[in-house]
């Protein structure tokens, strides 16, 4: 794969580090070899986190100009979704010197519409960045520690991370940027699990779009018997077939809702209950229960080129299709248990 062949090149990582602080307007592009690899393969990941200088880098290239941010934001982002990276990025406080940063910025009056969307969709990395490395640090999510005290990011980054996650289920381009399922949901279910967070989600419409991305697993004999997507989209469904890890994503989200304390869950299950999630969950116990996954699991990685903007998965990690039937199985019985019972 030469995404890792790159990034196990230790000539290649050391040249892209000495770009990122002198790159005399071309730090950009070396942010997105980071990010494009990084998304690409877990073990590649791991080599850039682990390069010295690297996020030091990242840390001078706040002073270049905004799309260069961006793109170091990006590559921010794609390291946090994998654990070990997470953890490495904890220990060398990017948070605090990258993220945070980056979280309190305000946007300018006089951007361009096409300015505006990309600030969106760094501000969005910059609040799925720190979830995933709250959750890698057990802070967030099922025992975190600190779910209770953790105020959540602010409401304007929760309104962007959906924008983005509604962008990538609709299989469309966020700022240039393409952003595929599981990448952007990859966060979502640590999201969900903190409180402050949920009225805004509710109110942003997280719920129908997760839903509708589980119709589309629903539909998968359509697609299998007609060859195409046309009998699905005349259905009202858009975009293409989800992954088994995107559904998982998906089913974990809704059960984080779910999950919280029962004064603010109620309100969450009552609106799932409304539009027929119990179906659609079943539906889906059907289908992984069956050992299928259709041609959703068939479709072939795609490798990009660094010169292509596509953040794309790399959480399965070590989860085969197997395991993650497993696991979404596991979830949805539990989400299906909230959604029977009586309000």
């Amino acid at each position: 794969e030469r995404s890792l062949w790159v990034s196990q090149n230790p000539r290649i990582r050391e040249g892209l580090v000495l770009v990122l602080g002198d790159g005399k307007g071309v730090e950009g592009e070396a942010a997105k070899v980071v990010r494009n690899c990084a998304a690409n393969s877990p073990l590649a990941a791991e080599a850039w986190a682990k390069q010295p200088g690297l996020f030091e880098g990242f840390r001078h290239c706040f002073s270049a100009s905004e799309h260069i941010k961006s793109c170091v934001l990006g590559a921010v982002y794609s390291l946090s979704r994998t654990e070990e990276c997470a953890r490495i990025m904890k220990e060398a406080k990017v948070q605090e010197y990258i993220l945070d940063l980056t979280l309190k910025w305000k946007m300018a009056v006089d951007l361009t519409p096409e300015e505006r969307d990309r600030f969106r969709a760094t501000v969005a990395c910059a609040g799925l960045a720190v979830l995933n490395l709250k959750a890698a640090a057990k802070e967030l999510g099922p025992g975190g520690s600190h779910t209770a005290t953790w105020p959540g990011l602010e409401r304007r980054v929760i309104l962007n991370i959906v924008r983005v996650v509604n962008a990538a289920i609709d299989g469309q381009p966020f700022a240039g940027v393409k952003f595929n399922e599981e990448a952007a949901l990859h966060a979502v279910p640590v999201a969900c699990s903190t409180p402050s967070h949920l009225s805004v989600l509710c109110e942003q419409g997280l719920v129908e779009l997760l839903i509708a991305l589980l119709k589309r697993f629903r539909a998968e004999d359509a697609m299998a018997s007609s060859g195409s997507l046309d009998s699905i989209k005349s259905n009202g469904i858009q975009g293409g077939l989800p992954s088994i890890k995107a559904v998982h994503l998906a089913v974990d989200s809704l059960l984080s809702m779910c999950s919280n304390a029962k004064e603010v869950a109620e309100p969450v299950i009552q609106r799932m209950q409304d539009m027929g999630a119990k179906e659609v969950i079943v539906t889906v116990l059907d289908q992984v229960g069956r050992g299928s996954e259709g041609s959703a699991a068939k479709r072939p990685r795609i490798l990009h080129s660094e010169s292509q903007d596509h953040i794309s998965d790399s959480a399965v990690k070590d989860l085969g299709a197997d395991e993650l039937r497993i696991a979404t199985r596991q979830s949805a019985e539990q989400l299906l248990a909230h959604l029977n019972r009586k309000p």
